[in-house]
């Protein structure tokens, strides 16, 4: 096996006898994307018999796998950066890029915290802050724009323990091996955790899902998804899933 392909969720949906060998995609999707992803993706499998294969991870990695030759032929990031630096290779044609939904950051604490603002973080009762890698993590660059907004970015490197995808990050609050962290705010409805703020967008960049064709891949196929993604159907179901769309 490829060594893209190592830690990344595979999953299959929608494969019908009908379905031609070519009538299939490979999408890399943000992991805060799963559950709506998921859904979308079997709703235009049962409509159009075409088979959607999801790849599941930070959107840095994603982005990085794309960029060692995976054969992927949609990436729907969570953040602008990765879908820039694969223009920048040629990989992706930005004048394609589509914006498909929005999303807020949240501090989440535990069921029982008593954190009641951001502010709070620098305090001596926070012991353990998680946040996803700003390196490949966009909730994690969205959290550090924010820190350094608010001042507090230096006080809280003592507390910070890093996830590898804000799905982690979430996982370490629910499961009490962090005080507190920062997700979406649809992530903080996948979990037992207490949303403690909501962060002012002007704190960071804009919180934007770009979906990008990858060229020389399964390119019309691929548009065709993407078409789908924008449409009434897949609106409804990112909209029910706390998502905002354009």
């Amino acid at each position: 096996m490829k060594q893209w392909m190592v830690a990344v969720v595979m999953v299959a949906i929608g494969w019908g006898s009908q379905a031609r060998a070519d009538q299939k995609i490979i999408v890399s999707a943000a992991a805060s994307l799963k559950e709506v992803v998921e859904e979308i993706a079997g709703a235009y499998s049962r409509e159009t018999k075409v088979e959607v294969r999801l790849n599941l991870g930070a959107s840095g990695q994603l982005a990085a796998q794309i960029e060692a030759g995976a054969p992927v032929d949609l990436f729907v990031s969570a953040g602008q950066e990765q879908i820039a630096r694969l223009a920048d290779k040629k990989l992706v044609d930005p004048k394609a890029v589509r914006i498909i939904a929005r999303n807020q950051l949240v501090l989440i604490g535990e069921r029982g915290t008593k954190l009641q603002s951001i502010e709070q973080l620098k305090d001596a009762g926070i012991m353990h802050l998680a946040m996803g890698d700003p390196e490949t993590v966009p909730a994690g660059e969205y959290a550090r724009q924010s820190l350094k907004a608010l001042g507090l970015w230096e006080k809280v490197q003592p507390k910070l323990v890093y996830g590898a995808s804000v799905r982690q990050v979430l996982d370490y609050v629910a499961h009490s091996e962090a005080e507190a962290g920062f997700v979406y705010a649809t992530d903080a409805r996948m979990a037992e955790v207490k949303v403690v703020a909501m962060v002012a967008a002007k704190m960071h960049e804009p919180i934007v899902y770009p979906a990008a064709i990858i060229k020389g891949q399964n390119e019309r196929e691929a548009a065709g998804f993407v078409g789908y993604l924008g449409g009434p159907v897949a609106r409804k179901i990112l909209r029910e899933h706390g998502f905002e769309t354009e």
